[in-house]
C-alpha cells in the first residue's frame, strides 16, 4: 500500500483528495498539512512513499524545501497539482517527479503517481473541456451545478458561493441538495472527490 503525505491549503479539497487517493490508488494518507515548511518535518517523521501537494501560489522557498526533502528521502515520489506548467518558480519543475493539472481527472492523476513512484519525470497533459467533460460523465448536470461543484471543491461555503454567483444562499443550498441527491454524495468532501475524479476541479 502506498503511504502518502498530502499537502493542500483548503481542508475540504484536502479531504476530497484523501478520499480519492485512498479509493483509487490502494493508498493510505498517513499525514495531512497545509502547503508550507511543516511538510519537511512531517516527511522526515513519517517517511512516506509519495508526497502529493498543491502548487498554487508556491514560491522559491517551497521549491528549495522540496529539493531538501528529496536529498533526505531520495526514494520519495513527489506529485504536484497545478493549473499550468511549472516554469513560474525557478527549480520547481526539477523538484517534482510529475505534475497534473487540477482539471485533468483521476486517470491522469494515477498516471502522475505512477511516474513519481517509478522515478520517471514527466507531465500528463491535454486539458479537457470542463463543461463538455462534465456532461459526458453526468448528463443530468446543469452548467450551474458544475459551477457549484467546482466552488464546493475549492472549500467555499454556501454564503461564499452565493456571493460569487450573485444568487441567494437558499438557491445555493437547493442546488447543493439536488447535487448530493443526483450523485449520491454525502458531504462537501465527497463532492470535492467527485470533482477531482471527473476533471471538474480547478482553483482560480
Amino acid at each position: 500500500m502506498i503511504r502518502i503525505l498530502l499537502a493542500h491549503d483548503h481542508a475540504v479539497t484536502r479531504e476530497g483528495l484523501r478520499l480519492l487517493l485512498e479509493e483509487e490508488l490502494n493508498a493510505h494518507v498517513i499525514a495531512e498539512t497545509t502547503v508550507g515548511k511543516k511538510i519537511a518535518s512531517l516527511a522526515a517523521a513519517t517517511v512516506p512513499d509519495l508526497l502529493v501537494l498543491d502548487l498554487h501560489d508556491v514560491d522559491a522557498s517551497i521549491a528549495r524545501m522540496l529539493h531538501q526533502i528529496r536529498r533526505r528521502l531520495p526514494r520519495l515520489g513527489i506529485v504536484g497539482l497545478t493549473r499550468g506548467r511549472l516554469g513560474h518558480v525557478p527549480g520547481l519543475d526539477q523538484a517534482v517527479d510529475a505534475y497534473v493539472l487540477r482539471d485533468h481527472g483521476v486517470h491522469l492523476l494515477r498516471q502522475a503517481v505512477r511516474q513519481a513512484l517509478a522515478g520517471k519525470p514527466g507531465a500528463p497533459h491535454a486539458v479537457p473541456s470542463h463543461t463538455r467533460r462534465a456532461r459526458t460523465i453526468v448528463p443530468s448536470l446543469t452548467p450551474r451545478e458544475v459551477e457549484i461543484i467546482r466552488l464546493i471543491a475549492q472549500g467555499l461555503t454556501n454564503p461564499q458561493i452565493a456571493g460569487v454567483l450573485s444568487v441567494s444562499v437558499l438557491t445555493v443550498r437547493k442546488h447543493r441538495q439536488n447535487l448530493m441527491h443526483k450523485l449520491e454524495l454525502r458531504n462537501a468532501a465527497h463532492i470535492a472527490a467527485f470533482a477531482i475524479r471527473h476533471g471538474l476541479y480547478r482553483s482560480d
